[in-house]
């Protein structure tokens, strides 16, 4: 499941780019490559792991809210994620962006290569790998963040922002404590 969800966001991260440029003009190449990297089952299966994403957020905020869901809400919002991007369109982003960073001599290679062993183990492993430098990385921010803040508060304040976040905590519990 993880490793369909990374997929997914790695397919969404490929996605934005191709939505907010222009990009290239897709050509065969292009198009069998993604066609090739994420067959149309796999696909289908992100879109069920991505549905069922939703649907948990969904449920679990109105859990939150104290509310309960309609019966018809769970196939409502089956179908609306379906929606969101369709196998055609995500085809059509890879093959966009292929087109627009490699030449499709450069594409005929790469297709060559997805088609070794190897390349199979670059498509299969690449979106657990991802997810793997995104928590590694998410984890170093998260540690390495504060102390940042903490010596850019005197900027920030002199900037005008007022109290920073890491601040605030401490003056709350001043004005607690009295």
């Amino acid at each position: 499941m993880k490793r369909l969800l990374a997929a997914a966001a790695l397919a969404a991260a490929v996605a934005v780019p191709r939505l907010a440029s222009a990009g290239s003009e897709p050509n065969a190449v292009a198009v069998e490559i993604s066609r090739f990297v994420l067959p149309e089952e796999s696909w289908n299966k992100l879109q069920q792991a991505m549905e069922d994403q939703v649907r948990q957020m969904v449920e679990h905020t109105l859990q939150q809210a104290g509310a309960k869901a309609s019966p018809e809400l769970p196939a409502r919002l089956a179908e609306e994620t379906r929606k969101l991007l369709t196998y055609a369109e995500m085809v059509d982003l890879q093959a966009g962006l292929l087109a627009k960073y490699y030449t499709e001599p450069e594409m005929k290679e790469l297709l060559a290569f997805y088609r070794t062993p190897l390349g199979q183990k670059q498509i299969r492993i690449m979106p657990e790998m991802l997810q793997d430098v995104n928590n590694h990385m998410m984890a170093l921010l998260q540690q390495r963040l504060p102390p940042m803040m903490e010596r850019l508060r005197p900027l920030l304040e002199q900037a005008g922002a007022g109290k920073t976040p890491a601040a605030a905590p401490a003056k709350k519990a001043k004005k607690q404590a009295n």
